[in-house]
């Protein structure tokens, strides 16, 4: 079950920047939750379906010594934003933490399962690279959450399996169907690692050139990546604009693709990031030199 449709209101509070607060006051009124999140875990919980449904609640809870409880709780979007949302609060009482089981419940179609904290930390470090990643950098409050996730997290080298191919894989295996490919597995991952690496570069030529990256860069460069492929001839020759745009829009139909609006201005912006390069060859020979083959 997909509820992708629900992010579109959190993807505009988000933008490139700044990564860590630095101000000695900031960091002196984060003792308080640093201390609770020292505190014994009292249970985790997660919903169940987050590698289907692309998206991820995750709720801690510590108990200090002197037996008060405090809580942290993270929303983490596998598809596009990473880690969007984080909050703390010291002080609960068991019905507030029962009732942010409930709502969460809710909100995942009562998925929600205790899990183990390796897995909290897992999904939650993943969500932290991917942002960064991706460009937005993390949310203001997440120094305060994710000490109660336990020891500091290596969220650079965090495990992405899951991460950012909700569509790319939709978009190779439209691609493969085309062109007749019989290995989609292959195709898919070498699309993820291609459309990932372009998004990056995009998105400094983005900064670059005083514009702000659109969120969803890593689906259109995949997107880009097989309507150039598709489009080029047995001699290589380069497709004109409107055989490479008829070709994207062949393969945005035939993938199952979510809120097309917003998916179409990255492609544009991507098609603004191919441009820049002297032709579309060097575009594909600048992140897959094997290809087109010589």
């Amino acid at each position: 079950m997909s509820d992708r449709g629900r992010r579109k209101g959190n993807r505009h509070r988000r933008r490139p920047g700044r990564l860590v607060p630095g101000a000695s006051a900031r960091q002196e009124s984060n003792e308080p939750y640093r201390r609770a999140a020292e505190g014994e875990l009292a249970a985790c919980w997660i919903n169940q379906d987050w590698r289907e449904r692309g998206r991820a609640g995750v709720i801690v809870v510590r108990r200090a010594p002197d037996a008060t409880l405090a809580m942290a709780s993270f929303m983490i979007d596998l598809g596009e934003l990473g880690l969007n949302d984080a909050w703390s609060q010291l002080n609960v009482s068991q019905e507030t933490i029962d009732q942010a089981v409930a709502d969460a419940n809710e909100l995942f179609d009562g998925m929600m399962i205790e899990c183990p904290l390796e897995e909290a930390r897992q999904v939650v470090g993943g969500g932290i690279r991917f942002a960064v990643q991706s460009g937005f950098g993390l949310i203001d409050r997440s120094h305060r959450c994710t000490p109660f996730l336990g020891p500091q997290l290596d969220w650079e080298h965090a495990d992405l399996s899951g991460f950012g191919n909700v569509h790319t894989s939709d978009v190779a295996g439209a691609a493969s169907a085309q062109a007749g490919g019989d290995d989609v597995e292959a195709e898919i991952e070498q699309f993820s690692q291609l459309s990932e690496s372009a998004a990056d570069a995009a998105r400094q030529w983005c900064e670059a050139q005083g514009l702000d990256p659109q969120p969803r860069l890593v689906e259109a460069m995949a997107f880009s990546f097989a309507a150039l492929l598709l489009s080029i001839g047995p001699d290589q020759e380069l497709p004109s604009p409107d055989v490479f745009r008829q070709r994207l829009k062949e393969l945005m139909d035939e993938a199952p693709v979510e809120n097309r609006a917003d998916l179409a201005a990255a492609c544009a912006q991507a098609e603004q990031f191919v441009q820049s390069f002297p032709s579309p060859i060097e575009f594909l020979k600048s992140f897959a030199p094997q290809l087109p083959p010589e």
